[in-house]
């Protein structure tokens, strides 16, 4: 398509936050090549942290920490501000926390931080947030009933100085 619509941007979110994160690697520390872990890297990663910390993965499973970790994600809660309140929840903020320590060493994200880190850095730092509000000055989503808490985030910071959201 001819003329301004070249410079559109389609994505999920998570694509769309991989560009971007690629793009503004320094704001959030990582190199600009850094590794995106899948599900299956995940539950290998959180399994050797459970090992390291010498937690049982009979009686807490690596998916299960797993769904732990990404629902914290979702809500936009890293492992410093992760309430436990019970036991399981006290077995997952100490694998979330050695885990996220894991993850940055290796310059990597999961599927979660996508989101998650972005919205962090646009807190954190003026400029990029300014500079992704004047990128983005319309913003359309789609199955907007099934966004989460840091997907809201990231569409309210986009949109809070130009207010042009369609949401489906």
């Amino acid at each position: 398509i001819p003329g301004q619509a070249s410079s559109l941007w389609v994505g999920t979110f998570h694509a769309v936050c991989a560009r971007l994160l690629r793009a503004h690697h320094e704001a959030i520390g990582l190199r600009r090549d850094f590794v995106i872990y899948d599900d299956g890297d995940q539950r290998s990663l959180i399994a050797r942290v459970m090992r390291a910390l010498s937690i049982d993965d009979r009686v807490y499973a690596p998916k299960q920490m797993a769904f732990h970790i990404n629902a914290a994600k979702q809500e936009g809660i890293g492992p410093g501000e992760f309430e436990a309140r019970d036991p399981v929840g006290r077995v997952a903020r100490e694998v979330y926390a050695a885990y996220e320590e894991r993850v940055a060493a290796a310059s990597a994200l999961d599927f979660g931080d996508l989101i998650f880190r972005l919205v962090q850095a646009m807190r954190k730092d003026s400029v990029l947030k300014g500079q992704l509000q004047a990128r983005f000055e319309h913003v359309l989503v789609d199955e907007f009933q099934d966004v989460n808490h840091v997907q809201f985030a990231f569409v309210q910071m986009l949109c809070e100085v130009h207010h042009n959201l369609c949401v489906v």
